[in-house]
């Protein structure tokens, strides 16, 4: 059970996403920030340490629900107007060999089911987040 009446359950969600927890955090996070979902705050009190570990949490909140947005009424929210496309840029990875990649690719897809495009940016990402520490 995902949660009732349009309220669904982060901890629940958070299973069946296939996302890595910091990702899937800050996915929820940038919908909420974006007005496409609402976040809601819970009681945690008949939680076990590790139900509440796998809620959402900014810094001392800890939300438990979201429900999604209306998105039948009126216009978009003044956040969704402002959100462009980022420029993106090719990649060109001279001097990696054929068999070197293949064996990157089947491993990215093997481990952690996805491409290894996507594995590539996620790498990117989080080097650049942790770049000035």
């Amino acid at each position: 059970m995902l949660g009732e009446d349009d309220n669904y359950r982060l901890d629940k969600v958070r299973i069946n996403a296939g996302l890595y927890p910091k990702v899937f955090d800050k996915t929820i996070l940038d919908m909420a920030r974006l007005g496409t979902i609402t976040l809601k705050e819970g009681n945690t009190d008949a939680l076990s340490p590790a139900e509440i570990g796998n809620m959402v949490r900014k810094g001392e909140i800890i939300y438990m629900y979201f429900s999604f947005q209306d998105a039948t009424v009126g216009e978009p929210a003044e956040a969704e107007t402002e959100i462009k496309s980022p420029e993106t840029v090719d990649i060109v990875l001279p001097g990696v060999d054929r068999a070197i990649w293949q064996q990157f690719e089947r491993l990215c897809l093997d481990r952690e089911g996805k491409p290894p495009l996507q594995k590539i940016v996620e790498m990117i990402s989080e080097y650049n987040r942790f770049g000035d520490k």
